[in-house]
């Protein structure tokens, strides 16, 4: 691709990317909207971080607090990606499943520091929760991979049919 005038990348900026964001809907001076799947994440962090307080007031609340948080977090990500392309879905929804379960991994280990190690009786709790996110994961990746492989398919068949059709007027 040459850098002349008629370069792609200098059509994008500047009047040209502004006319496109309107037509797709987009407008860049929105600026901050709080939507319903923000609001379900940040009780999704609220609830995970208030799990070590809860742990020591009452233990009997930690498993149904750590299951209502994960049902947060995944009808947050519903929300976040349905609209969006197949590709760009199982993206995100594998990255969010990822950072979900390392948060997951790593929460409970925050108030060792200052409870003794008997207290933490609910790792267990996370280390399942962990698991069933790394699940969610794999499966969201294994979506993706399958969608790559059938977009490379279709991009190849097309390719294929328009090879036959100029081999067949020659």
């Amino acid at each position: 691709m040459s850098w002349n005038r008629a370069s792609l990348f200098r059509i994008r900026i500047g009047g040209i990317q502004r006319m496109s964001n309107r037509r797709l809907g987009k407008s860049p001076d929105k600026g901050f909207k709080i939507t319903l799947p923000l609001i379900l994440e940040s009780l999704v962090v609220v609830l995970l971080l208030d799990m070590e307080d809860m742990a020591v007031e009452r233990p009997h609340l930690v498993l149904p607090l750590l299951v209502a948080s994960l049902l947060c977090f995944i009808v947050a990500c519903l929300l976040h990606v349905r609209r969006k392309a197949p590709r760009s879905r199982w993206r995100t929804a594998t990255t969010a499943g990822v950072v979900m379960s390392v948060a997951l991994l790593i929460v409970p280990w925050l108030p060792f520091e200052r409870a003794a190690i008997n207290d933490m009786y609910f790792l267990r709790y996370f280390l399942i929760s962990a698991a069933v996110m790394l699940v969610l994961t794999l499966a969201s990746y294994l979506r993706l991979i399958y969608i790559r492989r059938r977009s490379q398919q279709e991009i190849l068949n097309i390719r294929l049919r328009a090879k036959r059709r100029k081999t067949q007027y020659i």
